[in-house]
């Protein structure tokens, strides 16, 4: 495979699309590559405008039904046991 193909360097919309891939297509930084990859893509986007502004943390149905599906088996098992 020629150089740079197939790699996910980051750039426009990195973290829509698993810009951070697991050691996939680098060539053998390790962790610390990964973290000055991380370090850079911080510092070329925390000007950006969709990285303005308060964090929001909202709940979606595929994690509050797993959720509340297990506490119910759990309330179960434990009335049963």
């Amino acid at each position: 495979m020629p150089d740079g193909e197939g790699e996910d360097r980051g750039g426009e919309g990195a973290g829509q699309h698993g810009g951070a891939q697991s050691g996939a297509g680098h060539d053998g930084g390790g962790v610390a590559g990964e973290v000055d990859d991380l370090r850079e893509l911080r510092d070329t986007r925390e000007n950006a405008e969709a990285a303005q502004g308060e964090v929001t943390v909202r709940w979606a149905y595929e994690i509050v039904g797993p959720a509340l599906a297990g506490a119910v088996v759990l309330a179960i098992l434990i009335a049963l046991g």
